[in-house]
């Protein structure tokens, strides 16, 4: 007599009882939906939120990939193979031929259509938890596949407003430490000062000041202003870090973190005319 290798339930000639060779099946038949979702989430076809706002992407922007959600098909389709490779070899004792020419999918519906000779064999156990590691539970729906066409983005949630102080003249000093968010998150703590901050009326205030911007924008708007500085000095004042990244431009949006390669660095407006000003007055300091 054998125990259930998943539930440890009493088998007479199996390895997975009935009950978790039909979850196992049921787990497996998902399998090429995910497949199809992930794919599409690769792409970037699914919609992507902005804001509280869903769209559908422009033509122009199908050609940007999910670098994240490719890694983990890879990973998919690796952990699949091996198992196809597995239960061949033990329930035939011949390994399969041309399976780098075979799509992960029929690879998926394989395992599925052969469950019940999966649940004779030793190893049904192991494939059961790398398939529920991939697919998740009925209720917790937190496998590797639904995690990665689901994954969230941080996205930019505007400067800190929280007031701190004041300055010599009276002005307000505010906290100003940049704050992502999640897309459905409605409030954020500032990591700085531990402040709750309400991310849609911060984001729009933040869109109002048009605080952060992309090198050639800030430059542009610096020169509006009459306070222009050259490239030549702003790089400067990257090489030294006196002003630094607060985000990334990606698709129209400012995210925490750079997700394509040519994605542009975004500086703080505010930022550079303070060090535009510290300099002019040093500069006049001198010639008196």
């Amino acid at each position: 007599m054998n125990l259930c290798q998943q539930c440890h339930a009493q088998e007479d000639h199996a390895y997975l009882c009935e009950r978790c060779t039909l979850q196992l099946a049921t787990m497996l038949d998902q399998l090429p939906w995910l497949l199809d979702e992930l794919d599409a989430r690769i792409q970037r076809l699914d919609k992507v939120s902005i804001g509280t706002i869903g769209r559908t992407r422009r033509p122009d922007e199908l050609n940007v990939i999910d670098f994240d959600a490719a890694e983990t098909a890879r990973k998919t389709r690796k952990t699949l193979t091996h198992w196809v490779i597995t239960v061949a070899e033990k329930h035939t004792g011949r390994q399969p031929s041309a399976l780098s020419t075979v799509d992960t999918k029929t690879l998926a519906k394989w395992l599925y259509v052969n469950v019940h000779a999966i649940a004779q064999l030793n190893c049904a156990g192991q494939l059961y938890h790398d398939v529920h590691k991939l697919v998740g539970g009925d209720t917790e729906r937190k496998g590797q596949l639904v995690k990665a066409i689901n994954r969230q983005e941080r996205h930019f949630a505007g400067p800190c407003p929280t007031v701190t102080g004041h300055d010599r003249s009276g002005d307000e000093i505010q906290c100003g430490t940049t704050l992502y968010a999640d897309i459905d998150e409605k409030t954020v703590t500032c990591p700085t000062c531990k402040q709750n901050i309400d991310v849609e009326k911060n984001r729009l205030k933040a869109a109002v000041d048009r605080d952060l911007l992309p090198e050639p924008k800030l430059l542009e708007v610096m020169d509006n202003l009459g306070e222009r500085i050259s490239r030549v000095k702003l790089y400067q004042w990257i090489r030294e870090q006196r002003i630094r990244p607060k985000g990334w431009l990606h698709n129209g949006e400012i995210v925490h973190f750079r997700i394509r390669r040519g994605d542009p660095a975004v500086y703080s407006l505010a930022r550079a005319r303070k060090l535009r000003n510290r300099e002019a007055q040093r500069q006049e300091s001198h010639a008196q």
